[in-house]
């Protein structure tokens, strides 16, 4: 077993898991989250709802980016990742790095009208946000750098 399949395989189990539990967090612990906060805070009462969107939406976004991360590695087991069928798995990748951006301005927005931002969750939070920029931008430049390995691949089959 090579060192990239071994890699690849151990990484892909960690992540299915990980995805596991951001879907026990969206249709289990999110719920009790919000109603609890709701409840429990003057500060976010009536905004049960709101609470839970902005959680989960936030929570969809990291499962669905474990999710295409731990497609692309089974066609790194595979080898069938420098094929015309990575594409879209990448793009979407990138998009899903920059819907995630896009879901911490939200809660960072909406905690800002809360009034209810915390200063440390301030600098997490543009933490997050920056990570997630960063890795879509450097996927959209990999995506580029795949295009061109698969054309060059493909030149290289009709060649032989």
């Amino acid at each position: 077993m090579s060192g990239i399949y071994l890699s690849a395989k151990i990484a892909s189990a960690i992540l299915w898991v990980l995805s596991g539990f951001g879907l026990l967090g969206i249709f289990i612990l999110i719920p009790v989250l919000s109603a609890e906060l709701s409840d429990q805070y003057v500060e976010y009462r009536g905004d049960k709802i709101s609470i839970q969107l902005i959680l989960s939406f936030l929570t969809a976004c990291i499962v669905a980016v474990t999710v295409i991360i731990a497609l692309l590695l089974r066609k790194v087991k595979q080898g069938n990742l420098l094929r015309e069928s990575s594409k879209p798995e990448v793009r979407a990748l990138s998009i899903t790095f920059f819907t995630l951006a896009i879901s911490i301005i939200i809660l960072f927005v909406w905690l800002s009208n809360q009034n209810t931002m915390p200063p440390g969750l301030v600098l997490i939070l543009f933490g997050g946000f920056a990570v997630s920029v960063a890795a879509g931008l450097t996927t959209k430049s990999l995506s580029e750098v795949l295009v061109e390995a698969i054309s060059n691949r493909e030149e290289l089959e009709e060649v032989i």
